[in-house]
């Protein structure tokens, strides 16, 4: 059986755990890390965003007032909508300060979720070769976890809206897991030569035991992927590189 790293559960802003995920992400292009998983929560309210979200031509376009454009984005861009609505404007409505991912994909308000990472090479699964296999088979894990909490997700699977939104948990895509008709687990991966990070939010309703949600989630992972977790002390110099 194979094992995998387990890194201890950690609560701090985003930017940082964006850090930490990109210095695990460069170790495995350097093959000095096997699998692993680490489980963390946002301390603070943020956004998270994709490398690729057209918000960024507008923050890099104003050096004297970057939040100023970004707001200015928003206010004339197809998410906007009233306050609580799945368009909301996260930036425009809240004042939410926002963080780019290295992944791809949509804005994420995080602060209310459970955000796991993977990140592994692709001879850890025969899953991991393609993009939608390693998404459906992570989600599996996932989906695996939430029914041992007796929760029933599915895959939106064939049901799938063709329209698209900056905001990710405003329309589900075939892959992703559903409990009712509300997108609970979206996620976002980069690829490299040698391997990849796949970043994942759990937006739970009622859900406020971060750690035991983790702790079944680590289950699916173990059941679905046959794999078992070795915990993983924290590197100081990881820490200070991610700071």
């Amino acid at each position: 059986m194979k094992r995998w790293c387990l890194y201890p559960f950690i609560s701090a802003p985003i930017p940082f755990q964006m850090a930490f995920d990109e210095i695990l992400f460069r170790q495995i292009n350097r093959n000095t890390l096997p699998a692993a998983l680490r489980f963390y929560v946002s301390s603070e309210p943020w956004i998270s965003t994709g490398v690729s979200d057209p918000i960024w031509k507008a923050y890099n376009s104003s050096p004297t007032d970057p939040a100023a454009s970004v707001r200015k984005d928003f206010s004339q861009s197809s998410v906007v909508g009233r306050t609580g609505s799945p368009g909301s404007p996260y930036v425009l409505l809240s004042g939410v300060k926002i963080c780019r991912r290295i992944t791809g994909g949509g804005q994420v308000l995080h602060g209310k979720d459970l955000i796991f990472s993977l990140v592994t090479g692709y001879d850890q699964d025969d899953a991991f070769q393609s993009v939608k296999a390693s998404y459906v088979k992570i989600h599996e894990a996932v989906k695996s976890g939430l029914e041992g909490l007796g929760r029933r997700p599915r895959f939106w699977g064939s049901q799938a809206h063709a329209a698209r939104s900056h905001v990710c948990f405003r329309f589900p895509v075939s892959t992703d897991l559903v409990v009712g008709r509300k997108k609970v687990a979206g996620g976002a991966q980069k690829r490299s030569r040698f391997g990849f990070l796949h970043q994942e939010s759990l937006h739970l309703p009622h859900t406020t035991n971060y750690q035991s949600l983790a702790a079944a989630v680590r289950r699916g992972f173990e059941t679905v992927f046959q794999v078992e977790f070795q915990s993983e002390d924290l590197d100081p110099k990881i820490l200070k590189q991610a700071e």
